[in-house]
C-alpha cells in the first residue's frame, strides 16, 4: 500500500511507522527541496525531526483520533517544523513564508474535511449496526458486498419473491436515512 494512503487510523503499532519511514522519506526529501529551494541536508533533518514526533505520537497512543493519511500528516508536521527552522535561520523570505503558511492552512482544511469524512462514515455505520439483523444483512449484501437481489434472494430465507426483497430494501433504507439524518443534524453536519 502507498504510505500515501495510509489513514492514520490504520496504524497500529511503532514497527507499520517503520515500515514506511524510508518511502515517504524520499518524496518528502524531494517535494519540499523542489518547492522552496532549500538544500537536502536541511530538508532532511527536518524530515527526521517530523518522523519523531509521528513515532512518538503513535508510541504514546496520540494519532487515535485524526483520520487523514500518512503521508498528509507528516508533511503537515513537516511544514509547520520547516517554517519554524527557517524562521529561526532567518532563511525565510516573505514570499516563502506567506507559502508555507498557505500550504499549512491547505493541511488543515484537508484534514478537516478528511476528519468530517470519517465521522460521518462513522454515524452511518453506527445507524446500519442499529437496524434490525435482516435490514443490516440487505443493506450490507447490496450495498456493500455489491450482490444482486436474486443472490441476496438465495442467502435470505423468507422473501418469496425479488418484489418483495425490494420492498424491505426500501423500508430498511428508509430507516437508515432518518436515523443518520437525526444524527448529522445532532453533530451539526447537515
Amino acid at each position: 500500500m502507498d504510505p500515501g494512503e495510509v489513514p492514520i487510523k490504520t496504524i497500529l503499532n511503532e514497527k507499520v511507522i517503520i515500515r514506511y519511514y524510508d518511502d515517504l522519506r524520499a518524496a518528502f526529501v524531494s517535494y519540499f527541496r523542489k518547492k522552496y529551494n532549500i538544500d537536502t541536508e536541511t530538508i532532511s533533518d527536518i524530515y527526521q525531526e517530523t518522523y519523531y514526533i509521528v513515532f512518538k505520537k503513535v508510541k504514546h497512543k496520540q494519532l487515535a483520533e485524526l483520520s487523514c493519511t500518512l503521508k498528509t500528516y507528516v508533511y503537515s508536521i513537516g511544514s509547520n517544523l520547516l517554517l519554524n527552522e527557517l524562521r529561526s535561520k532567518k532563511f525565510l523570505t516573505d514570499n516563502l513564508e506567506k507559502s508555507l503558511e498557505s500550504e499549512i492552512s491547505l493541511d488543515k482544511d484537508v484534514m478537516e474535511v478528511e476528519e468530517e469524512y470519517i465521522k460521518r462514515t462513522s454515524i452511518i455505520n453506527e445507524a446500519v449496526n442499529r437496524l434490525t439483523d435482516i435490514c443490516k444483512s440487505i443493506i450490507k449484501m447490496f450495498y456493500w458486498e455489491k450482490m444482486k437481489l436474486s443472490d441476496i434472494l438465495f442467502k435470505l430465507p423468507g422473501h418469496q419473491s425479488i418484489d418483495a426483497l425490494k420492498v424491505q430494501k426500501y423500508k430498511c433504507m428508509k430507516k437508515l436515512e432518518e436515523s443518520v439524518k437525526a444524527r448529522f443534524k445532532a453533530e451539526g453536519l447537515t
